[in-house]
């Protein structure tokens, strides 16, 4: 008999596995906190903003960061470092705008985001819903993209922002992130109904956010890009910086690193959302809900664990919002979350450990709520006879599990 501790919220619970030789852990390379994330960067950031002056004449400029980041505090260290080098280089102060934009997942949940006394001059908060946005062309995909008017004024652009894992996007990057954060609300529609349009493509390929990517860095133009990676814990681990190209190419190199090929799929998977940084509320947890199932046997039982805190993290009226038909922002977002859920659960059977309440779990999840983890798995025992091949992932929202071709 072997035991494990998988994390769960600020804290670890143990789980017991009596037969060893058909288990198999999973988990990523831990990566260190790096306390020189600011001097790092400060060493290239002269060299690069150096380099922009030098390619075009610069009369405005604009830095574009998160409003509400795990990493704020060094997002905002790290602009003041910025703004230092673009004064310097002999930028006026009135001709530098900060756009701060919301957080994707936060923004659908709070039903949009209202304009604050928080904007000063200089500094405002895009909101998608009212901010006037300018049209610059429609794209490939059929998206008519509405950009927000001091961005697309601007003749440098600097993004700086975290990655972390989502449900439609796996790691979301703050390309990605500031896409849907400065464009305008037609443009947003547009994008989620081609989503909910590829669903299957954004369920089971890592890279399906690839097609949005190759359409909007062309039109979407970032003149220096600055991606802040975390570890399992949140903290800032590596920063990747260059033009949006390069940072891009890096960032692929990160998730790459982060992937797993499994060779069979799992009769029964263990998994952890990975603890506090990612199951403050279930709609964070998703993202590792999602990767497991990806990898389990048809009609296979999942034993997830996510504190989820908070909450949900999204508003829990989807049955009625699809009776409807409405096609509001909110709606569609919603449907999205029930498209996602659905097809996990149409694979498997999920026991949730977690602090929501029993009917949010079994009612509008669709799942088996559990107290404990030991429980759950006793509950699976009862009701699956296939255990071969138990899979163990302590940080399932943080790890890209894929199968091998010949998986069976």
């Amino acid at each position: 008999m072997k035991e494990f501790w998988l994390p769960y919220g600020d804290t670890e619970l143990p789980v017991l596995i009596e037969n060893e030789e058909l288990y198999k852990v999973l988990s990523p390379k831990n990566l260190e906190e790096n306390k020189n994330t600011v001097a790092q960067a400060n060493l290239s950031l002269k060299d690069y903003i150096e380099k922009l002056f030098s390619e075009k004449e610069i009369k405005k400029a604009v830095l574009i960061a998160p409003k509400e980041s795990i990493q704020t505090n060094l997002i905002n260290e790290l602009m003041s470092i910025i703004k230092e080098e673009l004064f310097n280089k002999g930028l006026k102060k009135e001709d530098l705008n900060i756009i701060r934009f919301p957080n994707f997942e936060e923004f659908f949940f709070k039903r949009g985001l209202t304009n604050n006394e928080m904007e000063t001059f200089n500094e405002v908060y895009h909101n998608p819903l009212n901010n006037e946005a300018s049209f610059v062309k429609e794209t490939n995909l059929g998206v008519k993209f509405f950009l927000n008017k001091i961005f697309e004024e601007a003749d440098a652009k600097i993004l700086i922002g975290d990655v972390y894992s989502s449900f439609l996007f796996n790691f979301f990057n703050p390309f990605l992130q500031a896409i849907f954060g400065l464009s305008g609300e037609k443009t947003i529609i547009e994008l989620l109904k081609f989503i909910a349009l590829n669903i299957d493509s954004f369920y089971h390929n890592v890279y399906a956010a690839e097609k949005i990517i190759e359409e909007f860095k062309n039109i979407f133009l970032i003149d220096l890009a600055l991606t802040l990676v975390p570890n399992v814990k949140g903290e800032a681990a590596n920063i990747i910086l260059g033009s949006l190209n390069e940072t891009l190419n890096k960032e692929k190199e990160f998730i790459e690193a982060l992937k797993f090929k499994v060779e069979n799929k799992a009769g029964l998977t263990i998994g952890s959302a990975g603890g506090s940084f990612f199951d403050s509320n279930f709609l964070k947890a998703l993202p590792g809900l999602k990767n497991l199932s990806n990898i389990s046997e048809e009609e296979s039982a999942v034993v997830y664990l996510a504190e989820c805190r908070n909450g949900l993290g999204f508003n829990p009226k989807l049955k009625r919002a699809k009776e409807k038909n409405e096609e509001n922002i909110f709606s569609i977002f919603e449907c999205l979350i029930q498209e996602i859920i659905n097809k996990i659960l149409e694979k498997t059977k999920i026991y949730l450990i977690s602090s929501l309440p029993n009917y949010y779990a079994r009612e509008i999840l669709g799942f088996k709520p559990c107290e404990t983890l030991n429980l759950a798995l006793k509950n699976v025992k009862l009701n699956f006879k296939n255990e071969k091949n138990i899979l163990i992932i302590p940080y399932a929202s943080y790890t890209i599990l894929e199968l091998k071709n010949n998986a069976r």
